[in-house]
């Protein structure tokens, strides 16, 4: 699959995003503020990559927030997007429903802390009850995987996690159906994707060019 201009653009503004924050931290090394727009963008642009540089720009993305919330840890949108970052590490571990239940933990643990305090934001809320589903959505996902693996549809798999209310990421190059599929799983642990995401980040202050 090709990345669309749109993805591309939208690729280009996470980058972007990246070297101010960058910057800024650089300025000043207790920005907690600028290691969460740091994070929240590599975050989003894991969902550009493939395969494992996916996973390490997930990896990345977790350092930078979990920074950020040393200096600050009730820092609400940090430990959103930290949530998220665990979500969709969870959702990209094939095979093993006991380590992505342990990455399942944490999200909720994060978007719970993330709640409790910011107890009026319904974004929080939502995702602490969307995390909730996610065990039962990775086994359903796992079973439409080897269904699509032995040639069946896994048409009812995308509608399950779609319930959910999420929508999957375009733009990850990927070499067959199957590893298409899966990846798409990891964009549900975004939630509401790039979107909210920037409504958040708009909130607490956007990048300044």
């Amino acid at each position: 699959m090709e990345p669309s201009g749109m993805d591309e653009d939208r690729a280009r503004f996470f980058e972007e995003a990246i070297v101010q924050a960058k910057r800024e931290y650089d300025a000043n090394n207790n920005d907690a503020q600028a290691l969460t727009r740091w994070g929240g963008a590599l975050l989003e642009l894991a969902h550009f990559q493939r395969g494992d540089e996916g996973f390490h720009v997930i990896d990345e993305a977790i350092q930078k927030l979990e920074q950020a919330l040393k200096i600050e840890p009730r820092k609400h949108n940090a430990l959103w997007c930290l949530g998220n970052a665990f979500t969709s590490k969870g959702f990209l571990i094939s095979g093993d429903s006991q380590k992505a239940q342990e990455f399942f933990d944490k999200a909720l643990d994060c978007f719970k802390k993330a709640e409790s305090e910011e107890p009026n934001n319904d974004i929080y809320r939502r995702a602490a009850e969307v995390a909730e589903k996610a065990p039962e959505i990775y086994e359903e996902l796992q079973r439409q995987l080897a269904a699509d693996r032995a040639g069946e549809e896994i048409g009812p798999a995308v509608g399950k996690y779609a319930e959910a209310g999420s929508r999957k990421p375009r733009g990850a190059p990927t070499d067959d159906a199957a590893s298409d599929f899966w990846w798409d799983a990891a964009g549900w642990g975004l939630l509401f994707t790039i979107g909210v995401t920037w409504l958040l980040y708009l909130q607490k202050g956007a990048p300044q060019k």
